[in-house]
């Protein structure tokens, strides 16, 4: 399970990465601009980020290609079917006094540690402490505060009436060195020193306004956001590099505020370094508080550059940032990665010998384009062509072999593929050696509880179970239910059946496998290709009269199949020649577990008396539907 989070955390990282630093190219445009709009727009980013992951899960998706050594390749199917399954009668056989039924689950398959969620959870739970205890601290400074005179709760009332706050705006003091701050969403409180509240008016004024400056913007909402977007992805340097951008932006825009209430920049500079070296903020404060050594020098050379933009947000400017921000975000988690064509990361560039000069140069053929092999390997699988779609991928399979190496994860999803086409013609002692590599490629890779094993797994049970070796069989059949947590997985569903036939056989069948759960997979064929198009033919009606079958092969059910009582109709469009042969022939619905192929294999057998237009023989396309049905 480690392996897999961390597997499905790539592409997170990934559009995590990408939104960020695509927020950090428009905010290079955006330079000239005031930093409440870029303060804004980087507070839209850190809610983006978290928001990246619902998008990805709600949003279609778009590919873009990457290099295939970050994200693990994955495979498309052609058909979704949908297969119902039934509970098996009862044999007539009875257990063995004593017998078991369901495998014991070993030690060696429980589930591992989840490791990276630990380390992850862990993580995360620092940083809401650290949170937590700057509440804590401010929580503990409101307690021992006491309510400010009535001359600076007038002045603040007046302030916050001139700024257009509606709240109500508490204003305490404490003793001690520590920096004005602020708290609060719905009732804000504004903490003020007693050598400020009670100092000069024109200081007390400037902080005032700073201070009522973050209610008014919303700061501490804004606050709270980077501080959980921290906690999220705190082993992202991009989240923390963004919220220090935003913290920033966040006081500078504030001073912007205050500057526009008419204090003079000069005497707004020289208050704050005054202040910063008097007073401090506690450690751990999580609140807003206008002296921050960290960003007092960036500050002081803003409020004294005349040329600086510093325009209050309006509406327009809110909507527009927030619909960039939120378009760039949808555009992100839409994104998909998609395997890209490319070398692997970190081989050693190929050392190329120069023939003599004497000699003629060699004629190298050019070698074949990896996209264009498993194409045509794809066509001739969904062709039901079982020669040439092999032959196509194991060409591929070198392919993968030589790029990534024999023990590479690309290589072995490549042998999955070629053992499920040798299963799905019902071929299965052809399509061993390839799940039996395959296992132990991805064991080694990802360790024995990665869910990718799921599909050799169960070949490897399915076959134990056909050769008669029961408690094998049911090893494996558990292991694949262990791997998996999804009740409705192709593999966990055809498991499950296979454990309920081995217990029909003893007489028995647990609670649990009595009612078996619906199966809906995507065919396990591997056919990844559009059927090809069906050839020009007449449709039954009018003047085209209907073919009658002169020849009709029953199909034959595969072992697979008969063995976890698998039924269903698979439905076939066939094209009958002039000739009374049959020729182009697709698939329409698919049941899966090889049916197809043996529904195929009859139909082209198939002789008719052709269709005829005004009496002359004609091509005419037939629907034929094959019933497979256990008695």
């Amino acid at each position: 399970m480690t392996t897999l989070a961390l597997v499905d955390l790539v592409p997170l990282l990934w559009k995590v990465t990408l939104f960020l630093a695509a927020v950090a190219s428009l905010e290079l445009v955006l330079w000239r601009s005031s930093a409440s709009v870029r303060h804004l727009l980087w507070s839209a980013a850190l809610a983006g980020a978290l928001a990246v992951p619902l998008l990805s899960g709600v949003l279609p998706r778009w590919s873009i290609p990457v290099w295939a050594d970050l994200i693990p390749e994955q495979g498309a199917a052609l058909f979704s079917v949908d297969v119902y399954s039934r509970t098996p009668e009862r044999s007539e056989q009875r257990p063995a006094p004593g017998a078991t039924v369901a495998a014991t689950k070993p030690d060696s398959q429980r589930g591992g540690v989840p490791w990276a969620a630990i380390a992850w959870a862990l993580g995360a739970l620092v940083v809401g402490l650290q949170t937590l205890l700057g509440a804590a601290v401010v929580a503990g400074l409101r307690r021992k505060a006491a309510p400010a005179t009535a001359a600076v709760v007038s002045l603040t009332d007046e302030l916050a009436e001139a700024m257009g706050i509606r709240q109500e705006v508490r204003v305490l003091t404490v003793s001690g060195a520590t920096t004005p701050m602020t708290w609060g969403i719905r009732r804000p409180v504004i903490l003020l020193p007693e050598a400020v509240a009670g100092g000069e008016l024109q200081r007390l004024r400037a902080v005032l306004l700073h201070e009522l400056a973050h209610i008014a913007r919303g700061d501490f909402l804004s606050h709270l956001v980077a501080q959980a977007a921290c906690a999220v992805y705190w082993f992202h340097p991009l989240v923390w590099l963004a919220r220090r951008q935003a913290l920033g932006l966040r006081e500078r825009a504030s001073d912007d505020i205050v500057l526009g209430f008419g204090v003079q920049p000069p005497d707004y500079a020289s208050s704050l370094v005054e202040l910063s070296r008097a007073l401090a903020a506690p450690r751990l404060c999580g609140s807003l508080g206008i002296c921050r050594p960290s960003t007092l020098e960036s500050r002081v050379r803003a409020i004294l550059d005349s040329r600086r933009r510093r325009g209050r947000l309006t509406p327009a400017t809110v909507g527009i940032t927030l619909s960039a921000a939120l378009m760039l975000a949808a555009a992100v988690g839409a994104t998909h990665p998609a395997l890209a064509e490319m070398p692997r990361l970190g081989m050693p560039p190929v050392m190329r010998i120069a023939p003599p000069l004497s000699a003629p140069a060699p004629q190298v053929a050019p070698a074949p384009d990896l996209a264009a092999v498993e194409s045509q390997a794809a066509a001739a699988a969904a062709a039901y062509d079982l020669e040439k779609a092999s032959s196509l991928y194991r060409q591929a399979a070198e392919m993968k072999k030589a790029r990534f190496g024999a023990d590479s994860a690309q290589y072995a999803l490549d042998l999955i593929r070629l053992g499920a086409l040798y299963r799905t013609w019902d071929r299965l002692e052809e399509a061993h050696p390839f799940y039996a590599d395959a296992l132990s490629i991805l064991e080694r890779n990802f360790g024995p509880n990665y869910p990718g094993l799921a599909k050799p797994l169960y070949f490897l049970a399915m076959e134990a179970q056909l050769k008669d070796d029961i408690s094998g069989a049911e090893a494996l059949y558990q292991r694949v239910l262990d791997l998996w947590e999804q009740p409705a997985s192709p593999e966990t569903a055809l498991a499950r059946r296979g454990l309920a036939a081995i217990a029909q056989q003893r007489g028995e069948l647990p609670r649990d496998l009595q009612a078996l759960p619906e199966v809906r997979f995507t065919t396990l064929e591997g056919a990844e290709a559009t059927a090809p198009p069906a050839s020009q033919a007449y449709s039954v009606g009018g003047r085209v009269t209907t073919p009658s079958v002169l020849v009709k092969v029953e199909p034959q059910y595969s072992r697979e199949a008969r063995l976890v009582k698998f039924q269903g109709t698979v439905l076939v469009q066939a094209t009958i020649q002039a000739d009374g042969s049959v020729g182009d022939v697709r698939v329409q619905r698919s049941l899966g577990l090889g049916l197809d192929v043996k529904a195929v294999e009859a139909v082209r057998q198939w002789r008719f008396q052709p269709g005829t237009k005004d009496g002359a023989p004609v091509a005419v396309r037939a629907q034929i539907e094959i019933n497979f049905r256990l008695l």
